[in-house]
């Protein structure tokens, strides 16, 4: 893969996973990479051929790091949504998005077990080096 489209693709997915409209991201790819937003729109869409070798470049700590740093955040913002409510209606409402918050880390730890869990037995029957 070119340095320059992969350089591209990675902060196409980094922008997407930050919560930027699509059509915000492909505007600002389009200007700052100097291709057409139709040829930034058509990488999104085939995505699928590509984003796995993007995810694979990185080492799973880091991406489970990364992932932990956004919980934290959303759960910070939460929080914050919580103690500003003017009414109790707002206040349930941001302890609801609390305790999804909180659902989601777990899976995400249990999740992080199981990969690891895989990856052990792989090494043992002798499936990876």
């Amino acid at each position: 893969m070119r340095a320059n489209l992969l350089e591209r693709r990675l902060e196409m997915t980094k922008l997407r996973n930050s919560g930027l409209p699509l059509s915000t991201t492909v505007k600002n790819l389009a200007d700052k990479y100097d291709v057409t937003t139709r040829a930034i729109y058509r990488d999104w869409s085939n995505r699928k051929i590509w984003l796995k070798t993007i995810l694979e470049l990185k080492d799973p700590e880091t991406v489970f790091l990364d992932l932990l740093s956004r919980h934290s955040q959303i759960y910070k913002m939460a929080v914050l949504e919580h103690l500003r409510a003017d009414n109790s209606n707002a206040r349930v409402g941001a302890l609801n998005l609390m305790r999804n918050i909180n659902k989601d880390f777990v899976d995400m730890i249990v999740l992080r077990g199981l990969t690891e869990d895989i990856e052990t037995i792989k090494t043992h029957v002798g499936m990876k080096e």
